[in-house]
């Protein structure tokens, strides 16, 4: 979504991207704060987008929208927002969409969409070190030969998984990372399979996890949390 709205703000003559940047980082912004600060962050988001005298201020929203935001700020509602977010893509989805549609951009666009629908084989990624391993079997670093993107990928071998009964457990899996959408929980990117293993190829964490810290049993501090 974030490369379609760049290219989309580059196309048009018009400056979109304060719409752009409205519709695509309000649930990070605010739907993952914790529930003691996400009225601070709602309150920095209606003075900067929906407030008249903001240079950033977003007009094409509705004023009885802005005034229900305005009133509901204090419920902590991660659905806040999600109107407003809406009321951007549905402009945006118009005349901007037609205008995009007319440039150069647009043919870019649909050369990354091509790549994006192509086929996932084990082809496809260049393979690295050995990450860890776990029960089915383990986690490799690797990277998407087109894009140069660095991954993790699981590899779950078929013949432990049936010697352990664990099938469901494994698409149960699948489907959960599928779901997650959250910049501190991995999720999954790819999905494919050879003759041996399944394969999930996830978002990849630097630094490792929390279990590899030396300083996790005489605790961590405020300031590295």
């Amino acid at each position: 979504m974030l490369s379609y709205v760049l290219l989309l703000s580059n196309a048009i003559q018009f400056d979109y991207t304060v719409l752009s940047l409205l519709y695509v980082l309000l649930p990070e912004s605010y739907e993952l704060q914790f529930d003691e600060d996400r009225a601070g962050v709602g309150h920095e988001i209606i003075v900067k987008f929906l407030t008249k005298e903001s240079t950033h201020f977003v007009d094409i929203i509705n004023e009885d929208l802005i005034t229900q935001c305005n009133e509901n700020l204090h419920t902590n509602s991660k659905d806040l927002f999600a109107q407003c977010a809406q009321s951007v893509k549905d402009f945006l989805s118009k005349e901007p969409f037609n205008e995009f549609e007319r440039s150069k951009y647009f043919l870019r666009y649909l050369q990354w969409k091509t790549l994006e629908n192509r086929t996932v084989t084990a082809k496809t990624f260049r393979m690295y070190r050995v990450l860890g391993k776990g029960g089915f079997g383990e986690v490799c670093a690797c990277q998407v030969r087109a894009t140069g993107k660095m991954y993790a990928c699981k590899k779950l071998e078929k013949k432990r998984i049936k010697k352990r009964k664990g099938e469901s457990m494994v698409l149960i899996e699948k489907q959960i990372l599928q779901k997650i959408n959250s910049r501190f929980v991995v999720s999954l990117a790819y999905a494919y399979e050879t003759k041996d293993a399944l394969c999930l190829v996830l978002t990849i964490m630097n630094g490792g996890d929390l279990k590899t810290r030396p300083d996790i049993r005489s605790g961590i501090s405020d300031g590295n949390t």
